[in-house]
């Protein structure tokens, strides 16, 4: 069965070579297939350029991405940073004393002027007070430094208008309303009697015929009512300390000083066996920095202190070296310093 199977492809296959029906088939075949595969390889080349132009979209639409997401990036901080810039800005472009040199000077006395080791590293409320100023204002100081000085030096120096400001717990009197520009008011203060704890003095009648310490160029109707001024007698010492010193060591009876400073220098030198025997009546007085007379610089000072009274600033400074210091202004002096602002405002 097999042998005539094969017999039979045999003469199929013969026949086939003999009619050359089989090179036909053959060939027409060889030729489909070409066919096939040149399709088939222009298939290929065709979607591997797709693949690469779609490469290349998808690139160029992650580098977009990229480029949209940087510039976002930076317009953001861009607008921060100019947020930042505009606002540092807008403080330097409008300080009046930029590059303005002035005259500072001030004496120690705690807790207004506080001088470190070697008068170094000056501190204390008016000192804070003053580095406000140049700090909302822009001036330097004269050789670059404050100059330091004993009380009555300074009150001539800057009372000649040799000082642009002048610091040191000075008070606001009437009686230098027409030497100097004052300050707001940083504190408000009463002139106390201080004197050493075994003394008798109770109140004013008890100064009669004694010994008053007293920086040097006081007298004592700057610091006495005139009843008793006449009575008593004057120690003069260069500085706000000695006079503390004479009072201690029994070279003087009684000392005339602002509550402020009486209650610092007590609470600080704790054998210095004094104490506070009373207030001066009706002494209240603001406490402030001096500026120079009708002076266009003291005009920017002046508004940037009251800036500084505003918003704050002054109190919180106050705080710091007198924490508990709550005295408001009498009734009298708030009425007084009103009308001072008011002539001020009419100028």
């Amino acid at each position: 069965m097999v042998l005539a199977n094969f017999f039979k492809s045999y003469c199929r296959l013969s026949s086939l070579f003999d009619s050359g029906d089989i090179f036909l088939q053959l060939e027409s075949r060889i030729f489909v297939a070409v066919s096939h595969l040149l399709s088939l390889y222009s298939v290929l080349v065709l979607l591997l350029k797709s693949i690469h132009m779609l490469k290349k979209l998808v690139f160029s639409y992650m580098k977009s991405l990229s480029f949209i997401a940087a510039q976002l990036v930076f317009v953001f901080f861009v607008i921060i940073g100019s947020k930042a810039f505009a606002g540092n800005y807008q403080v330097v472009k409008n300080l009046p004393l930029d590059g303005v040199e002035l005259e500072v000077g001030v004496a120690i006395t705690p807790p207004f002027v506080i001088a470190g080791e070697g008068f170094n590293n000056l501190s204390g409320i008016d000192i804070d007070l003053i580095y406000e100023l140049q700090k909302r204002t822009g001036f330097t100081f004269t050789e670059d430094r404050i100059h330091l000085m004993n009380f009555g030096e300074l009150l001539d120096v800057s009372s000649s208008g040799n000082l642009d400001i002048t610091g040191g717990a000075i008070t606001l009197s009437e009686d230098r309303e027409h030497l100097y520009e004052f300050s707001d008011d940083s504190c408000v203060s009463d002139s106390v009697v201080v004197v050493h704890n075994s003394s008798k003095i109770d109140e004013l009648k008890d100064l009669r015929g004694k010994t008053v310490a007293a920086e040097v160029g006081t007298v004592s109707e700057d610091i006495l009512p005139q009843s008793i001024a006449s009575t008593v007698k004057m120690k003069h010492s260069a500085t706000n300390f000695m006079q503390f010193y004479d009072v201690s060591r029994g070279h003087a009876d009684a000392i005339v000083v602002d509550h402020a400073v009486a209650v610092d220098y007590i609470k600080t030198w704790q054998d210095s066996n004094l104490k506070i025997a009373f207030a001066l009546p009706q002494s209240e007085n603001g406490m402030g920095l001096l500026f120079k007379k009708d002076d266009a610089v003291s005009k920017h000072l002046t508004e940037a202190f009251h800036e500084m009274k505003m918003d704050g600033t002054v109190d919180a400074i106050v705080h710091k070296y007198i924490p508990h210091y709550k005295k408001q202004p009498s009734a009298k002096y708030a009425s007084y310093r009103a009308q001072h602002q008011n002539n001020k405002s009419s100028i």
